[in-house]
Order: structure tokens, then C-alpha cells, then sequence
């Protein structure tokens, strides 16, 4: 069963400004409220729990391919501020050559115009890491 409720305005007294509530559609039982708020889906935080089902952690060589792509692709597929591309090896050896602390040191701390862990402020080192290793493992 629909139910309507009109558009009505009214104007507060005193103040002068009008409070209008807009038109509703649909039943107004609770089973047909709770199907129309329900969320659209759930966040599952690796290795957590999404309401009773558990999920298993992504694989750790995917976690550096999925942080580059969620952050640092923008820069680094294009070269903007010169970040080195990913693939480019004559611009990536002499990082490589520093070796990986030195890398991840950079991108946690930030190094030119790349802002501390490039951008990603929920990134632990770890996936900073990863993120390395997986752009690095593009010019090898």
C-alpha cells in the first residue's frame, strides 16, 4: 500500500523563514523503511570481519599493485613533478641504486613535490613497501 504525503511549507513565527517537507513515496511499514535504508554494500577491512562473514587478506603482491593504482598511478604513470614513471628504467636505476631503505624512507617521509607515503595517509610502511616493490618489479 503507497502512501502520499503532499509537499506542505510553513513559516516559523516570528522568524520568518519557511520549513517545507517534500513529497514520500512508498509504504510506510517498517519492513519496506529498513529495505529502503539498507546499506548497498559492506566494507571489509583486510582480514576483518563484514557482519558474520570473514574474508581472506589479500595476497601482499597485490597490496603494492592496488595502493599504486588508488595513489600513486596519477603521478607516476605520467611523470607529473618529475615522479619517475612506472616502467621508465632510465629514471628508476638510480633510486633502485640507492637500495629499498632509502626508497621507503623517501616516500614515507615525502621527497620534492610526492607528500609524505605519496599521498596515502592511511598507508603503514609496510604497504609503502610494497607499493615500491611492485614499481620497482616493473623495470627489472
Amino acid at each position: 500500500m503507497k502512501r502520499w504525503v503532499v509537499l506542505t511549507c510553513a513559516t516559523l513565527l516570528g522568524v520568518g523563514v519557511p520549513i517545507c517537507f517534500g513529497a514520500l513515496t512508498g509504504s510506510l511499514t517498517e519492513k519496506a523503511i529498513i529495505e529502503r535504508i539498507k546499506p548497498e554494500g559492506q566494507v571489509t577491512i583486510q582480514g576483518g570481519v563484514a557482519g558474520s562473514k570473514a574474508t581472506s587478506p589479500v595476497a601482499s603482491a597485490d597490496i603494492g599493485k592496488d595502493r599504486y593504482e588508488q595513489t600513486c598511478q596519477m603521478c607516476h604513470q605520467a611523470g607529473l613533478a618529475d615522479a619517475p614513471k612506472l616502467g621508465d628504467k632510465k629514471a628508476w636505476q638510480p633510486r633502485i641504486a640507492q637500495g629499498m631503505d632509502k626508497l621507503v624512507k623517501h616516500a614515507m617521509e615525502g621527497l620534492k613535490a610526492m607528500p609524505p607515503k605519496g599521498g596515502c595517509s592511511t598507508c603503514d610502511e609496510a604497504e609503502i613497501r610494497k607499493t615500491i616493490e611492485y614499481m620497482v618489479s616493473k623495470v627489472k
